[in-house]
């Protein structure tokens, strides 16, 4: 099982090593300084499963990808409790730093095996951290939300 994650992460990391272009040193400093912030704010939240963020260079800006260690997306309440937790967490930090990002990668072990993943735009991350930060709308409407914008990406194989 764990050479099946390694394969489909690496084949993950090589499909945006292929798109995008190589980080700068101060760059990937900088990303994975912001990825080791988010993982902790999501493992404090989240209580039920350990979460992995990598940074990735996109096409326009930088992907944030971020694994589940437990199955969340085959149990409802597991995944929009780490859905939420995740793009409010993300969005935040994508409001507060001045950094250029392009989506949101979201996956779990068992996707991970299958090699599937779902993407976000960081738009939205942002938007909806607002949005619930200012009251303007609560978790089930943020959670509905973030469903709409999740669409299926396949991870290539190496």
């Amino acid at each position: 099982m764990k050479k099946v994650l390694i394969g489909a992460i690496a084949g993950l990391l090589a499909c945006w090593g292929c798109t995008g272009a190589a980080f700068a040193d101060d760059e990937a400093d900088t990303a994975l300084s912001y990825c080791a912030d988010m993982q902790q704010k999501i493992d404090a939240l989240v209580d039920y499963a350990k979460t992995t963020c990598i940074p990735a260079k996109g096409k326009t800006g930088m992907d944030f990808i971020f694994l589940s260690d437990q199955p969340v997306f085959s149990q409802e309440a597991a995944k929009k409790g780490w859905l939420i937790v995740v793009v409010a967490v993300a969005g935040d930090t994508f409001n507060k730093v001045p950094l250029k990002t392009e989506q949101l990668i979201v996956a779990d072990q068992d996707m991970m095996k299958s090699r599937k993943a779902f993407k976000i735009p960081a738009g939205t991350a942002r938007s909806l951290q607002k949005k619930v930060k200012a009251g303007q709308i609560g978790l089930d409407a943020m959670y509905s939300e973030i469903g709409n914008s999740m669409t299926p990406y396949s991870i290539p194989a190496q």
